[in-house]
């Protein structure tokens, strides 16, 4: 009988200890109250509308951080704030060998790179504060840029990046970059006024949307936007802004109104090249065929993400054009064509239409039919 009672004991212990081990996915249904030192890396669960207040995202910064130690494109010199870039480089001197930045390495060679990188750290939160976790509440597929990964992949950086995060302290050193971000928050929202309205007059009116805005040191001068559809379908928008640079001790914000309107256009006109991609893709091939070298060269590799820069372009000087910023087209238009998208100006032109004409139309997608005719007419010889 004693036998048998220490068995016992030793099995619901053994059970105990099953039920109370920590998977890397949280079920946030049943999550505890979120820790204060973690709230702003929660995603959004019932937040709509646009949060117009910017914050430095520490998972972003974190995953930055570790790639460039790995020296991937775009982040290992990628940082235009020396302050913080030889802050960084000192206090994670020892760390170039940590198995995150080994696996960082490793993912390069297989696609993980630029918005793949920022697209993984907006799927993190802090479920604890020293514990990184993936976020459940969004719609599998609904991060292009998180899916990149696969699940292996995902899996193994979650657990080197704990390590790295405990290990490094890298908390510390991120609070310790709290004048710069200070700084850059300011800088810009003082070079962007945003009048939010547009996206639901242009796009259409979209009472399932969220956003929030978030700058970046460790992605240097790039911009990338991000979305990911949360589980009751809102539709949450994360664009991850860099271009900060640093003069003396002022910090910069060197993008504009254009660029958050780009950014936030993203996750509205790529779901419509998608859409309509077997109506254009014969001619998006072959356009892609005399400006493909142009597009690679910018990481644009393949004619369906060329469209959607087509797209976002256009859409982005149809704002300017109806934003008292008229003076501001031509010089867009020429610099898109500069970069190899010719077919920005026969799209713009074809906007004005549909400006004009808006109650016809309704929204963009309504107009869609139009745009097609003006790519498949168009003659790029």
């Amino acid at each position: 009988m004693l036998i048998f009672m220490k068995r016992y004991i030793l099995l619901v212990i053994a059970a105990l200890m099953f039920s109370c081990s920590e998977d890397p996915v949280h079920d946030f249904t049943k999550k505890p109250k979120p820790d204060p030192y973690a709230i702003t890396e929660i995603l959004p669960e019932t937040e709509s509308g646009h949060n117009k207040e910017p914050y430095v995202s520490e998972t972003v910064e974190l995953m930055g951080l570790i790639f460039r130690l790995a020296g991937s494109p775009g982040y290992y010199n990628g940082c235009n704030v020396p302050s913080v870039a030889e802050s960084a480089d000192s206090y994670f001197a020892h760390m170039t060998n940590h198995k995150a930045v080994s696996l960082a390495k490793s993912y390069q060679q297989r696609g993980v790179a630029y918005d793949a990188v920022t697209g993984y750290a907006n799927q993190l939160i802090f479920y604890k504060p020293d514990k990184i976790v993936f976020a459940t509440n969004y719609k599998e597929g609904s991060n292009t840029s998180f899916d990149r990964w696969s699940k292996t992949m995902k899996k193994e950086m979650l657990s080197a990046i704990n390590d790295f995060y405990k290990t490094s302290h890298f908390h510390d050193w991120f609070v310790s970059t709290q004048a710069e971000q200070k700084q850059a928050l300011a800088a810009f929202k003082s070079a962007c006024d945003i009048d939010y309205t547009w996206f639901d007059t242009f796009y259409g009116n979209n009472n399932k949307l969220a956003s929030r805005i978030i700058l970046s040191f460790m992605i240097g001068s790039h911009n990338n936007g991000i979305s990911l559809q949360r589980s009751d379908g809102t539709l949450l928008l994360t664009p991850v802004f860099g271009s900060l640079s640093q003069s003396g001790s002022t910090i910069r914000f060197g993008g504009d109104t254009n660029l958050i309107i780009h950014e936030f256009s993203h996750p509205y006109c790529n779901p419509l090249i998608d859409k309509y991609w077997s109506s254009i893709s014969a001619k998006a091939k072959d356009i892609f065929q005399t400006v493909g070298e142009q597009m690679a060269e910018q990481a644009y590799g393949q004619p369906e993400i060329m469209m959607y820069e087509t797209l976002v372009r256009s859409c982005t000087i149809s704002y300017l054009r109806t934003h008292n910023q008229q003076e501001w087209v031509e010089p867009y238009i020429v610099h898109a064509e500069s970069k190899g998208f010719i077919l920005v100006r026969a799209v713009v032109e074809a906007l004005e239409r549909f400006e004009n004409e808006s109650e016809k139309y309704k929204n963009l997608e309504g107009f869609m039919p139009e745009i097609i005719k003006v790519i498949n007419n168009f003659n790029a010889y």
